[in-house]
């Protein structure tokens, strides 16, 4: 059986996530984590099946023991060689020292053996955990990951493969600013900006900046921006928005020929396709003085 497997992960161009092999009983202990996938003698357990690149990933597979004599075995978990870093960490738990545990240096296979040298006694299990990080280069989406190995022999597996998902963000950093129109206008000019800090290139969005109290109207806004007068809100859309790029929303608002006081506006990330993992820089505010609405500072 080991120099089938052997075979199959050289040939696989994939890469193995993370192995636990169980232990000194014949009924199988408590899942600590979500069961995704089982043959008749090995289970594979994931910390979690959806993560960003750079994300912590645990595979726990336990192979239990529950023939009449010693045996070796083989159990690994397989996915492209793009969607977790090499080599991991390994932890035995439980059960004798395997011959090899970990993701494969050169980023293709990632096994726990328990080969000659290395037996694992009648009624008991082996035990071992891999840790590794979903890659940097992974990509967005559902990759498949297959599950292989058993006790003495291959073993078929339900399911035969399952997914994992890397998921997409985009940090979308919301910017306002606000100068006097010109002399005797009784307009405050704003600077409506969005920076996409990455990773993943935005599809859809709305920032939308609420007006100042006493705001009559808009004047000069983007053709992809609209205006509520009975909110006072300016919704401009998010398109196509790479990482590190910078899309730049300019527009004046009127004030009321009474306006006095403090005039606050407020710009704010309402929707973002992929999602944002980082609501704190989602909201930018303005604030400008009328001491009359003809004399404005910001």
């Amino acid at each position: 059986m080991r120099d089938r497997l052997r075979a199959v992960l050289k040939g696989s161009g994939t890469v193995a996530a993370a192995v636990v092999v169980v232990f000194s009983s014949l009924q199988r202990p408590a899942l600590a984590d979500t069961l995704v996938a089982s043959s008749e003698h090995v289970t594979v357990e994931a910390s979690t099946t959806s993560a960003r690149p750079g994300d912590q990933v645990t595979f726990t597979v336990t192979v239990t023991n529950d023939s009449g004599s010693g045996s070796t075995a083989f159990a690994g978990v397989f996915a492209d060689t793009t969607l977790f870093d090499s080599p991991g960490t390994c932890t035995v738990i439980t059960g004798p020292t395997p011959t090899s545990c970990q993701i494969g240096s050169s980023g293709r296979a990632a096994v726990v053996e328990c080969a000659p040298g290395c037996v694992i006694p009648a009624g008991t299990a082996l035990r071992a955990r891999i840790t590794t990080t979903v890659a940097a280069i992974a990509a967005p989406g559902v990759h498949t990951v297959t599950p292989s190995g058993g006790l003495h022999d291959f073993e078929p597996w339900t399911p035969a493969t399952f997914p994992f998902t890397v998921l997409s963000e985009a940090d979308i950093a919301v910017g306002l600013t606000a100068v006097p129109g010109p002399a005797l206008s009784g307009t405050i000019t704003y600077t409506q900006t969005a920076t996409n800090n990455g990773p993943a290139t935005t599809t859809a969005g709305t920032v939308i900046t609420t007006l100042p109290a006493q705001a009559t109207g808009v004047t000069g806004l983007p053709a992809h921006c609209g205006y509520t007068a009975a909110t006072k809100k300016v919704a401009c859309d998010l398109t196509a928005l790479a990482n590190g790029a910078t899309t730049t929303n300019t527009f004046a608002a009127q004030l009321s020929p009474v306006a006095l006081g403090t005039q606050s506006a407020t710009a704010t990330r309402t929707t973002s396709t992929p999602t944002d993992p980082a609501p704190g820089n989602d909201t930018a505010t303005a604030t400008c003085s009328a001491t009359t609405s003809l004399l404005i500072s910001c």
